[in-house]
């Protein structure tokens, strides 16, 4: 089994804390697919793209901005974060029959559809979203990359699970609950 690294109690009242796992042999991957298995039958509320491709996609029940934000626009209760990494959509087709369409277009197709399955390959690392009606989103890992984690999902009572750096599994619990 990979190795375990807590970061301890958080320093405050205000700082999160953290554990890590390496993602090594088969039995790593139980904690990760409990938190996607969370995901399934979750709808698409938004997709948004920002700078280098991230793609994010809002999914759950909407949670409204708050006063103290004027800026926010809202978000799922789960986001799902791509960063250090490629991302490829095969979106189901609209007409009957016609199958799937490769995914270079624009991501907000899958607005409205609900995931069927989510899984994470131990080989490479790469996550799968499965949605209902046939059309899969993969996320794939970056081995080389030192920096960013390869994708983040935000879930709720402010948790935080990522993938990466590294072959790692990251695990941070906010103090703050409303993020």
């Amino acid at each position: 089994m990979g190795d375990v690294y807590e970061a301890g109690e958080a320093g405050g009242a205000d700082e999160p804390s953290m554990s890590r796992r390496a993602l090594i042999e088969s039995e790593d991957l139980a904690e990760p697919q409990r938190v996607l298995d969370r995901l399934r039958g979750e709808p698409v509320l938004a997709v948004r793209t920002s700078y280098g491709d991230e793609l994010m996609l809002h999914l759950g029940e909407w949670i409204a901005h708050t006063p103290e934000r004027a800026d926010d626009q809202g978000r799922g209760s789960f986001v799902l974060g791509t960063r250090a990494s490629e991302w490829r959509l095969n979106a189901a087709s609209a007409a009957p029959g016609e199958g799937l369409v490769d995914g270079a277009g624009d991501p907000a197709v899958l607005v409205g559809r609900s995931v069927g399955q989510a899984s994470l390959a131990l080989a490479d690392l790469e996550l799968a979203l499965t949605f209902e009606d046939g059309s899969t989103l993969t996320v794939a890992f970056d081995p080389t990359e030192e920096e960013l984690a390869s994708w983040e999902l935000f879930g709720p009572g402010g948790r935080l699970y990522a993938v990466g750096p590294g072959r790692w599994w990251t695990v941070v619990e906010s103090a703050h609950r409303d993020l």
